[in-house]
């Protein structure tokens, strides 16, 4: 997932997504990893109970940081783990800079 920010606007982003358990009943705890320093995370719900196979399961990941820099990159992981099994969704944001709008040159 990615996010691109204008210049001068902090970032706020929402993004729903859907699990779905492959495997046997379990529950899942989401954890973030890599910096947050800049960027605040927040998984709702931050913890999903799958009863059955195939079971789908909504969640939302909000991203919320203060105006970025020029040529800033932030990225991070929301990771679900059951203590045995992970999966990985991966964040990337970026400012985006004055000259990557379509100029009408080419």
């Amino acid at each position: 997932m990615a996010v691109r920010v204008e210049v001068g606007v902090a970032v706020s982003e929402s993004f729903p997504r859907t699990l779905t358990k492959v495997g046997a009943s379990s529950t899942y705890v989401a954890s973030i990893e890599g910096d947050t320093s800049k960027l605040r995370f927040k998984v709702d719900p931050n913890t999903l109970r799958f009863a059955k196979r195939n079971q789908k399961m909504n969640f939302v990941v909000t991203v919320k940081g203060s105006k970025m820099k020029p040529s800033t990159i932030n990225s991070a992981s929301l990771v679900w783990t059951d203590g045995v099994h992970k999966v990985r969704q991966h964040f990337t944001i970026h400012k985006k800079e004055p000259e990557d709008e379509f100029r009408g040159d080419c």
